[in-house]
């Protein structure tokens, strides 16, 4: 029998095959209960899919609120956990950074004195973040990379940061593992996913991606060795984004 969808993994959780604390969408009426799904997209098809979003991508983030909740999360992120202590030169990188908004939402100090990399499959979608980041004046370094395969050695990072990727990868523990991998110790960590509710369920239908659940989340971070996790809700109560997704952020020892 498969494991219930929230289960938690087992103790080698890069090596777990089953379902890793994902939702589908589930409709209740009396006693039926009807569970829909789509099959999530993988491969070429991911790419060409946001590759076609990729001109409305932006906009539709502001929309949801977006622009404004991600540098309220990165105000109180940077007051809880130091990070005007950054030397200069520190090394951020974003993984799935789409057009970018995660990283343009870096507080101005901050991205003023650091060196800021992006990675992203679709090349359409950097394509779009080099054009935000350049109105923006941020300085980057893009790379068309798979986040299962980082193109980087062993603990160069200082910051590694993603919003809304790991849910579209077929084992999503392996982005987990190498995010972590390039991560220096001591060096902070910052993961943005979606939050399974009614208002989200729509989203995953068309978008075809997998929630995954907080405690899977911090149990497999924590099985990688991150410490002093926190979980913060994304911007204030008048942002659909609040709704939408949470924020994990942690340390690795």
């Amino acid at each position: 029998m498969a494991p219930r969808a929230d289960a938690h993994p087992p103790t080698h959780v890069l090596g777990w095959r089953e379902p890793c604390g994902t939702r589908s969408v589930e409709l209740a009426w009396r006693t039926w209960r009807v569970t829909i799904s789509r099959v999530p997209l993988t491969g070429s098809a991911l790419v060409e899919t946001y590759d076609r979003a990729s001109g409305r991508w932006s906009r539709g983030q502001r929309l949801l609120g977006y622009s404004c909740a991600y540098p309220e999360l990165w105000a109180q992120v940077a007051s809880d956990f130091g990070l005007e202590r950054l030397p200069g030169g520190a090394q951020i990188l974003d993984c799935g950074t789409g057009t970018g908004a995660l990283a343009l939402a870096l507080p101005e100090d901050l991205a003023a004195r650091v060196r800021l990399h992006a990675m992203d499959r679709a090349f359409r979608m950097l394509a779009r973040a080099s054009g935000e980041l350049d109105r923006a004046r941020r300085v980057a370094r893009l790379y068309q990379a798979d986040a299962r395969h980082l193109p980087f050695s062993d603990g160069v990072f200082d910051v590694v940061m993603s919003a809304h990727m790991l849910e579209h990868l077929p084992e999503p523990w392996v982005g987990l593992g190498e995010m972590v991998r390039v991560l220096r110790p001591q060096g902070l960590i910052l993961l943005v996913t979606t939050s399974a509710n009614a208002l989200e369920a729509a989203l995953r239908l068309a978008w075809r991606y997998r929630t995954l659940e907080p405690n899977w989340m911090h149990n497999c971070l924590r099985r990688m060795g991150i410490i002093r996790l926190h979980t913060y809700r994304i911007g204030q109560t008048h942002h659909l984004a609040r709704c939408l997704s949470r924020a994990h952020v942690g340390i690795k020892e």
